[in-house]
């Protein structure tokens, strides 16, 4: 029996004697699994190695347009503000 039949043809890694082999996604002409010695470090499972990333990129992309428009709005008010101030001002001449 092959170990794609043991684990429901999803391999991702082999522990033998203290190391992970992990499968390459490639097979043998007899369709064997070609496997990769990554270490003694238990390897992170299949296809869960970013499923955070997409939520804090949707949490990143809404913090930005909730806030970006209303620092801008603020920036541009302290900008005017300050532009009409300057020629209020005296000047010193020395």
């Amino acid at each position: 029996m092959s170990t794609s039949e043991i684990q429901g043809g999803l391999v991702g890694y082999v522990l033998c004697k203290g190391h992970y082999y992990v499968s390459n996604g490639k097979t043998r002409p007899n369709g064997d699994n070609i496997f990769a010695d990554s270490g003694t470090a238990a390897p992170s499972p299949p296809g869960a190695t970013a499923s955070h990333a997409h939520k804090a990129w949707g949490d990143l992309q809404s913090a930005v347009n909730r806030d970006l428009p209303t620092a801008t709005a603020r920036i541009a008010k302290l900008n005017a503000t300050t532009l009409r101030r300057i020629p209020r001002r005296r000047r010193v001449r020395g």
